[in-house]
């Protein structure tokens, strides 16, 4: 059976929700995401968050923020980077009214108070669960942009797209109250993970933020999920974009100390736990070599080193654990850039100066898997943790606010997952759709009751006519034969989307059955139920009588 199904349609599953209260806001990196009067970002708004303001007013401070120092979130990368969130009203300036915004706070509640927690950032989860053309768009000014959200349900995920205008995107996560912690992956237009990070503690930001050079005018997803995939709770995403010149890096030693080795066997080690890794250091003297030794699996290693002055010329070189050469590039006053497919093992990557003059420079390091972005499954693929039959073995569901979803894989074309839910409402509805949304098969979807017994969705159709009534009880699109004739008159759509919607008894148990469908589906898949009562919908029984 042949048919094209855009990614849009395939979103429309059966799920009946309220309208989400979404945040992903626009406002000033300078202003604290978590609480806009909370200056000095201790989780308290006291006098000192007046004063901290005041103190830079009174020396004089005027114009844009930008003009002046990096944002808070860039205190590992950069020297004059602000300390303190001092834009409270997020318009780009510290001012007065940024003051008084604070007093008028204090005025009205004791300062000993702790602020009460924020709002919940979702209703409902409408934010997309995968990268690609449905993703948030991030709308960003100041190149700037924060996101108060939450992750709804178990496997949950928040995926947001944005245009990158500047050379540089930092990203950021604070993890309000989610228990096991949170991870954020930046990905690239072909849904390869380039960089990630993770917050594991809660009421606290990221262990480290993501800082990685970008392709002006090209597309990424940023894509946060829970470590452990059943989580659910509150987050706040920041997403900032940067010229490199724009401000002084931190350096990790002083000019003249030479802390990075000449040869492989007095290199740096650089660990890319996320992915990534950024030094900002020196060639220290004429002739002065800095060697860095990374360990990576198969995959993409982009590479670039910038001059931070105007003059040094550099070039990087790469070597494998035999000593032979694999990447070479010589650059000019704006860098050099390189990228590599990688076998798994041990390289080592040499920066020098061409023209031999001793200058300050940042090198960057990424490296990622040459295949596309997944959300997290409960298994590996291969290793069946589901029940084949229908019993006592099957896997229990957990049902949140009549919702839930499980990421798994129907392993071999023989394959059955089965699940027991319990029925909660009058009605149910079932969808099975393959994770990376590229896959053209799509997996099948069956619920049976206690005993056994096949369920049969209530037809919604234009094609009831097709079967007598009394079939209509018996009959599933695994038994309709289409033919070559069926495609041909151009006013006949035919569409096929696994699962649908069923009347069950509230408190009896039911079984959802996964497998490889009429497709021969094999893969990672999406499972969603969602427990429903008919009104305000009217539901008309025109099913006989099963008895």
């Amino acid at each position: 059976m042949s048919r094209n199904i855009s990614r849009s349609e395939r979103m429309r599953s059966l799920r009946f929700e309220s309208l989400e209260h979404r945040r992903v806001l626009s406002a000033s990196p300078w202003q604290n995401p978590v609480n806009v009067m909370d200056i000095n970002s201790d989780s308290f708004v006291s006098p000192i968050d007046a004063l901290l303001p005041i103190n830079e007013l009174n020396q004089g401070f005027s114009g844009t923020l930008q003009e002046s120092m990096a944002p808070p979130m860039l205190h590992d990368m950069m020297e004059d980077s602000a300390s303190f969130f001092m834009d409270t009203n997020g318009d780009g300036y510290l001012s007065p009214n940024d003051v008084l915004g604070v007093i008028n706070l204090l005025s009205n509640f004791p300062p000993e108070n702790e602020m009460e927690e924020p709002a919940s950032g979702e209703q409902s989860d409408l934010f997309p669960d995968v990268p690609g053309s449905d993703a948030a768009l991030l709308d960003m000014d100041w190149g700037y942009a924060f996101i108060d959200s939450e992750l709804n349900n178990a496997y949950d995920a928040d995926a947001f797209q944005f245009v990158a205008e500047d050379d540089r995107v930092a990203i950021d996560l604070f993890n309000i109250d989610v228990p096991d912690g949170l991870v954020v992956e930046l990905l690239n237009a072909n849904l390869e993970t380039i960089a990630s990070s993770t917050s594991f503690n809660p009421d606290a930001w990221g262990d480290s933020n993501i800082d990685v050079p970008v392709e002006p005018a090209a597309t990424y997803y940023v894509v946060v999920s829970g470590s452990t995939p059943t989580d659910t709770g509150e987050y706040v995403l920041d997403v900032y974009q940067y010229q490199n010149d724009w401000w002084e890096p931190v350096t990790d030693s002083e000019r003249g100390d030479d802390v990075h080795g000449n040869t492989t066997l007095t290199a740096t080690l650089l660990d890319l736990e996320y992915g990534y890794d950024t030094v900002t250091t020196y060639i220290d003297s004429l002739g002065d070599l800095d060697v860095f030794e990374i360990t990576v699996e198969q995959g993409q290693l982009d590479f670039s080193a910038y001059p931070l002055g105007l003059e040094s010329l550099l070039k990087i070189s790469v070597t494998d654990s035999n000593n032979q050469l694999v990447g070479l590039v010589q650059g000019n006053h704006e860098g050099a850039y390189g990228g590599i497919t990688v076998s798994a093992g041990t390289y080592h990557i040499t920066v020098e100066s061409i023209n031999d003059i001793p200058d300050q420079y940042m090198l960057d390091l990424s490296h990622w898997g040459n295949y596309e972005w997944e959300p997290m499954a409960d298994s590996t693929f291969g290793n069946d943790i589901h029940a084949d039959e229908i019993g006592i073995d099957a896997t229990e569901l957990q049902i949140e606010d009549g919702y839930t979803q499980r990421i798994s894989h129907v392993d071999t074309l023989t394959d059955k997952d089965v699940f027991r839910i319990t029925a909660e409402d009058d009605f149910l509805s079932t969808t099975v759709y393959a994770s990376d949304w590229t896959t053209v098969a799509f997996p099948d979807v069956r619920l049976f009751d206690a005993a056994g017994n096949e369920q049969y969705q209530v037809l919604f159709s234009d094609f009831d006519d097709w079967f007598e009534p009394e079939d209509e009880l018996n009959v599933t699109i695994r038994d309709i034969e289409f033919t070559e004739d069926d495609f041909q008159d151009p006013l006949v759509a035919i569409c096929y989307w696994p699962g649908g919607m069923y009347p069950v008894t509230a408190g009896e148990p039911y079984y959802v059955v996964v497998d490889a469908g009429i497709e021969n589906f094999v893969g990672q898949y999406t499972l969603e139920i969602t427990h429903f009562s008919p009104e305000p919908w009217e539901y008309i029984d025109h099913l006989p009588d099963p008895s």
